[in-house]
């Protein structure tokens, strides 16, 4: 989400747009994302408040991806996704 002024909405959507579309996603950018990731999910699950909120949701909504973590799947970041992986569905989406 962003914020933004009213006079600035043009300019708010045109950046979005560029960092959406021109993403460089070099191999580099992707494994240091992926380490902020797995370094928020570790924080999430040693908050106990955190982490039992992620529970409440999975179990209230376990049959919607209301009930997903925000951060996903840890096992997922880790192992299964990777760079050809996001250039691919970027490409098909």
């Amino acid at each position: 989400m962003i914020d933004c002024f009213k006079q600035d909405v043009d300019w708010a959507v045109d950046y979005l747009g560029d960092i959406i579309c021109n993403s460089q996603l070099s191999e580099a950018a992707v494994e240091n994302e992926r380490d902020c990731i797995l370094s928020e999910t570790q924080h999430v699950e040693e908050n106990k408040q955190e982490f039992i909120m992620d529970n409440l949701h999975y179990t209230s909504y376990r049959y919607n991806s209301l009930g997903y973590p925000i951060l996903g799947d840890g096992e997922n970041i880790k192992n299964k996704i990777d760079r050809k992986m996001i250039v691919d569905f970027k490409e098909t989406n």
